[in-house]
């Protein structure tokens, strides 16, 4: 059964996927990928820009506005790949889901048991009915001596089948589905780095901005907001910044290593290869608010993106080539 897998590292994609899809509200993109010797290697991808309002993500409303556009979008991706894939991973917005966390003293022998103590933890945090929610959580950063924290995502599931219904109508099965920023953060993870370090993810899509901090490979904070000013997203990335120094820096360590910001907001990014004076401008505007440099993801994860693919348009690649690289990590 397909469902969101609420995991930043996981096993490697499931036998079958060798394709992957990002559905966003600005366009559908598709990649392959193969793993060579020297590391992971962009095979071939397609993008196809969606009309405006055809596509509106949200958490507790429909998202398919108009469902004719976005199967021809996927549709058009997909004839663009030397061979039709039967089977795709899918990389749908931050903002369908819920993601929290649930700090547990002692985790439950028994599965099931964890099932509804994770469940019963993150109910009240959720604005639909459990009933109505497909929910998937993952073991995250360990918690007291014996304890361990979860990463728990949860969407309703109509919001989840609507995505799946598309691929469908395309003439291909979604068979697993995951949150963009999950997967922008795999990507970054196929690049050999301390695995113990803290440090600070950032997604910009035209609709909203994701703030992600990691100790390592593992998710201990995650925030999903509306897009705002460039003031405003500043001050949001400041605020984590000193929450994090409050809340969750260790003692003793190096509080956060590094930055990497994802910006889809940039005209290439929305189909063209012009460079994006407003993307330069909000990274400067960002490195003096965290007085650190901030990484693109082009320049940050080992994966060999090919010469033929301008920067900029990597940011509507870096999500399935995530979904296609979990769990595999680069040792060059």
């Amino acid at each position: 059964m397909t469902s969101i897998l609420a995991r930043v590292r996981g096993a490697f994609a499931p036998p079958g996927v060798t394709a992957a899809l990002e559905i966003s509200a600005t366009h559908v993109s598709v990649a392959t990928v193969e793993w060579e010797r020297a590391g992971p290697r962009l095979t071939h991808h397609a993008r196809r820009p969606l009309p405006d309002g055809a596509l509106t993500p949200h958490l507790t409303s429909d998202n398919i506005r108009d469902r004719d556009a976005v199967v021809a979008a996927v549709r058009n991706v997909l004839d663009q790949l030397p061979k039709r894939p039967a089977q795709v991973g899918l990389a749908v917005p931050d903002s369908v889901a819920k993601v929290s966390f649930v700090q547990l003293e002692q985790v439950p022998a028994r599965r099931a048991d964890l099932h509804r103590l994770v469940a019963w933890q993150v109910k009240k945090a959720v604005p639909f009915r459990m009933e109505e929610a497909q929910m998937a959580y993952t073991s995250g950063a360990p918690h007291g001596e014996r304890g361990r924290q979860f990463v728990v995502t949860l969407v309703r599931r109509d919001i989840v089948q609507a995505y799946e219904s598309v691929c469908a109508d395309a003439g291909v099965h979604a068979g697993v589905v995951d949150l963009t920023s999950f997967n922008l953060i795999n990507t970054v993870l196929t690049a050999p780095t301390d695995d113990d370090a803290d440090w600070l993810f950032m997604y910009l899509a035209p609709e909203y901005c994701t703030l992600a901090i990691l100790r390592g490979e593992h998710l201990i904070f995650f925030r999903n907001r509306p897009a705002s000013e460039d003031a405003m997203l500043t001050d949001l990335v400041y605020q984590t910044a000193m929450y994090y120094e409050d809340h969750l820096a260790r003692n003793g360590a190096r509080g956060l290593t590094r930055s990497v910001l994802v910006d889809a907001t940039s005209a290439a990014a929305q189909g063209t290869s012009a460079p994006s004076a407003d993307g330069g401008r909000i990274r400067r505007m960002l490195e003096e608010r965290l007085h650190t440099r901030v990484n693109d993801v082009w320049s940050d994860p080992g994966l060999r993106w090919g010469t033929e693919i301008a920067p900029s348009m990597i940011s509507s690649l870096a999500a399935p080539v995530g979904l296609l690289l979990r769990g595999r990590v680069a040792t060059h």
